[in-house]
């Protein structure tokens, strides 16, 4: 007489299989993404930031191409608005923040410059007053999450940078969206005192997505070899 499989355990192994291997197959996903997005980083940092001018219109261009990262520079001019401050933001053990500030971007738009880190107990020198060129990365706003605490206007301490809350706080209009990192400032910029140390650093991203997927799929295997030694081989014998 033929064995007839068990109906639960066959139907709760099939899913659990169909769990495993949608879980791996998204983590080969996730592989291709993250070495194309890896890929794209290590372009951006082969570009000579100063043959690499940007606008607007060239940051707005990016953005439909989903460009995560670009290397290069910006010319304008700082607006005399009060700066955002962004915190805590710790470097070595010492308690600071990060310090944005909108500017001006020749042939129109604005753009939010990470100027870089302040010690806590320190009151940034005012933005530099007429044309200059800054370089750096110019990356997406960091993303808010549930755990990110709302806005705090009126002491101008921000954690969620939209695009619409920062038009709105400044009131101006096109603003691009991308933040500038300032990486490196013009020499001339030296002797007015600016404060901030640039935070602008090569992006390092892990990308264990092809051990993930083994792991998955390696479960998926030990599921089917537990249930085919459980329910057919012992029957069998």
């Amino acid at each position: 007489m033929k064995q007839k499989l068990p109906l639960w355990a066959t139907f709760f192994t099939l899913i659990g299989l169909i769990i495993l291997c949608s879980l791996g197959a998204w983590q080969i996903k996730r592989l291709h993404w993250k070495e194309t997005l890896l890929a794209n980083i290590e372009a951006a940092y082969q570009t000579d930031p100063e043959k690499n001018p940007q606008t607007n219109a060239t940051l707005r261009n990016a953005a439909l191409k989903n460009t995560p990262i670009i290397h290069g520079k910006i010319s304008g001019h700082f607006t005399k608005s009060a700066p955002l401050r962004s915190g805590p933001r710790p470097m070595d053990e010492k308690a600071g923040y990060h310090l944005y500030a909108p500017f001006r971007m020749f042939g129109g738009g604005y753009l939010l410059v990470n100027r870089g880190w302040i010690p806590a107990d320190q009151d940034p020198a005012a933005p530099p007053q007429g044309a200059v060129t800054l370089y750096g990365l110019f990356r997406e706003a960091p993303r808010a999450n549930f755990f990110t605490p709302p806005n705090d206007a009126a002491k101008n301490y921000w954690y969620r940078f939209d695009a619409d809350s920062i038009q709105s706080h400044y009131g101006i209009k096109s603003l691009a969206p991308y933040i500038l990192y300032e990486e490196k400032q013009n020499p001339e910029l030296s002797s007015q005192g600016v404060k901030p140390i640039p935070v602008a650093q090569k992006l390092e991203i892990n990308n264990n997505h092809r051990g993930y997927a083994f792991f998955w799929f390696a479960m998926a295997g030990a599921l089917l070899i537990i249930y085919v030694l459980r329910f057919i081989v012992t029957a069998r014998r």
